[in-house]
């Protein structure tokens, strides 16, 4: 089952899981949205959680440092 298919109906989720989908296979992604989406299940949580917060987050998808390069 791709991401998509599974958050397809939440805006929110859809965009997230789509970026984090850029660089790894669907299981992960899908795996690393769900852990995310527990914690993090809308935008206001989302802002409420600490940059290392989302890091440990989505390391398995390798996109936590891109913006540090």
């Amino acid at each position: 089952m791709v991401p998509l298919e599974v958050f397809g109906k939440d805006p929110y989720k859809t965009l997230i899981s789509t970026i984090l989908s850029a660089r790894t296979r669907d299981e992960t992604t899908l795996k690393v949205s769900r852990n995310l989406f527990k914690k993090a299940p809308n935008l206001k949580k989302l802002s409420k959680l600490t940059q290392q917060q989302i890091e440990r987050l989505i390391y398995p998808v390798g996109f936590y440092d891109i913006f540090q390069r």
